[in-house]
C-alpha cells in the first residue's frame, strides 16, 4: 500500500506540473488526484489493520504472534502464509487447537453386542502404534441408532492421555469389559 501510494503521489506531482504547462487536460489531473486520494485511504486502512494485530505499521514484519484462547496442541492449520483472514467471515478456522490430555476412542459395535456396551462400563484400548500396551478407559456414549448399512452402533471410550502418547487419528481396538452385575 505504501509503495502504491508513493507511485500515485509522484504521478500527481507530474500531473500538476503538466497541467501548469497545459500538457494534459484538467480531467487527467483530477484522475491523478483521485488516484492519490484513494491510495492514501488504502494506506491508512492497511495501517489500521496492522495496528489491530498489535503491530507497529512503521516496522513491518513477516511474522504475527497469534495467541490461542486455550491451552492445547495444534491439530490443524487452516491459514496459508501471507493470508489475511477476517475471523467472522472466514470459511475455516485459522487453526484447530485441542486439549489431548484425555482423548476419545470411537468404534463401531454390532447390534448383538449392544448389551455389553453400556455407558460407564470399563474398556481397554490397544493401539496399533503400541501393540503391547493397553489403555484403560470407560464407555461414555453409545449411539441411540443402528446404522442400517453396517448394522452397527457407535461407541465412544474416554481415555486419559498422560504424556500425550495417544495421537488423534490413531488406529486400534476397543475391548469392553463386562461387569458381573
Amino acid at each position: 500500500a505504501l509503495a502504491d501510494h508513493q507511485v500515485k503521489q509522484r504521478a500527481l506531482v507530474r500531473a500538476q506540473d503538466l497541467l501548469e504547462h497545459n500538457a494534459i487536460s484538467e480531467r487527467d489531473y483530477e484522475q491523478a488526484q483521485g488516484d492519490a486520494q484513494q491510495s492514501q485511504a488504502e494506506t491508512e486502512a492497511a495501517r489500521e489493520q496492522v495496528q489491530v494485530f498489535g503491530m507497529d505499521p512503521d516496522h513491518a514484519s513477516t511474522q504475527l504472534l497469534v495467541k490461542a484462547p486455550r491451552a492445547g496442541v495444534i491439530l490443524d492449520v487452516g491459514a496459508a502464509p501471507g493470508e489475511f483472514s477476517q475471523a467472522l467471515s472466514a470459511p475455516a478456522p485459522l487453526a484447530t487447537v485441542a486439549d489431548i490430555s484425555s482423548v476419545w476412542a470411537v468404534s463401531d459395535i454390532y447390534e448383538q453386542d449392544l448389551s455389553a456396551a453400556k455407558s460407564g462400563e470399563e474398556a481397554q484400548v490397544t493401539l496399533n502404534a503400541y501393540p503391547n500396551q493397553r489403555w484403560a478407559g470407560h464407555v461414555s456414549v453409545v449411539s441411540d441408532a443402528v446404522d442400517p448399512a453396517t448394522r452397527t452402533l457407535r461407541v465412544r471410550v474416554v481415555l486419559p492421555n498422560d504424556g500425550a502418547r495417544i495421537k488423534p487419528g490413531m488406529f486400534g481396538a476397543i475391548r469392553i469389559l463386562r461387569s458381573s452385575a
